[in-house]
This record gives structure tokens, sequence and C-alpha cells, in this order.
């Protein structure tokens, strides 16, 4: 079994492994709405991952209760599940906000990956 890492930047490999690559939507905009809304979970999601290490960090580890680079890494994939759902069941509603940004931008998008806008 080929190693799906391999040659993948890391920051273009998802939660799961996989490397990502761009999502070809079906015609209309229903497909771009549609990747743009999980693109914004997505967003969210990190945004509390960190957000929810960065509140770990202020938490006393000392004696009996450090786990050591096991409990550091078994925190950080705990953290990452509880950001994905949390971002899954509404979050702080920052995907919201995002995708409210953004979605105006989908059809000011050129047509096609080889066609150029012309700007006045």
């Amino acid at each position: 079994m080929p190693d799906p890492l391999r040659g993948a930047s890391p920051a273009l490999v998802s939660r799961e492994g996989r490397p990502l690559r761009p999502a070809a939507a079906p015609a209309g905009r229903g497909g771009a709405d549609e990747g743009l809304k999980a693109a914004c979970q997505e967003m969210e999601s990190l945004f509390l991952q960190h957000l929810l290490g960065e509140m770990r960090k202020t938490i006393d580890r000392a004696g009996l209760f450090d786990g050591g680079r096991a409990e550091e890494l078994y925190t950080s994939f705990l953290d990452a599940e509880r950001a994905r759902v949390m971002a899954s069941s509404g979050g702080l509603g920052l995907s919201r906000l995002l995708y409210e940004q953004l979605v105006p931008r989908l059809s000011d998008r050129p047509a096609g990956p080889g066609s150029s806008r012309q700007s006045d």
C-alpha cells in the first residue's frame, strides 16, 4: 500500500492523512457553495483547536499529573476531535460569518481555470 503522505506538504494533508486536492465543483454554484461551507467549517474547527490548545497551556503540569509526551499527543488528538464536533454543531458561529463574507465572491470567480479576469 503506497504511503499517502509521501511527497505531500504537511499543510496539504487532511486529518485522516490523505493529501488534499482541489475539489471539482459540479456545474452551477451549488457545488461551490457546499465546498465553501465545508472550508469555512474546517477553518472554524482549526481556530477552535488552536484555542483549546492555548487554553490547555495555562494548566500547571507537575508531579503525578504530568503524562509527558504521550499525554501531549493524546490531548492534541482530543482537542482536534472536540474542535471538529464543536464546529459541526455550530461552534462560535465563525464558519457562518466567514461563509456570509465569502459567498458573494463565488460569482466574481473566473469561469474556468484557463480564463482570466480583466480589470478596468
